[in-house]
């Protein structure tokens, strides 16, 4: 990550907490750490599907997100999943007025 910032990059992560699953906190820790900041960082309770709301699939993860959405969401910004289109709107909110909403997003996100 200190790569993309040399580049002008200023990443952030939201990505599955996945409380209870084996080796879970491991990973979220070291995706905490490569970005170094926590409020840069936004752990889904627990996965990405629940906050979409459709089932965990056991396997082709990011080709069923994508599916579920063509299928369910359309073009229409309105027609988004509220919650995500929430995260989503107030990040972009907050880098185009120059503040940083990354704390808040993780706050509303994160109960831990």
């Amino acid at each position: 990550m200190k790569y993309l910032k040399t580049l002008g990059i200023d990443p952030f992560v939201i990505h599955d907490r996945d409380m209870g699953k084996q080796n879970a906190s491991a990973v979220n820790d070291s995706i905490l750490k490569a970005v170094g900041d926590k409020n840069k960082v936004v752990a889904l309770e627990e996965c990405m599907e629940d906050l979409l709301g459709y089932p965990e699939p056991n396997e082709n993860k990011p080709y069923k997100a994508y599916q579920f959405i063509n299928d369910n969401w359309g073009s229409d910004w309105d027609g988004i999943n509220p919650d995500w289109r929430s995260i989503i709107e107030r990040l972009i909110f907050s880098r185009m007025s120059g503040g940083n909403a990354y704390s808040e997003v993780a706050a509303s996100i994160n109960k831990d």
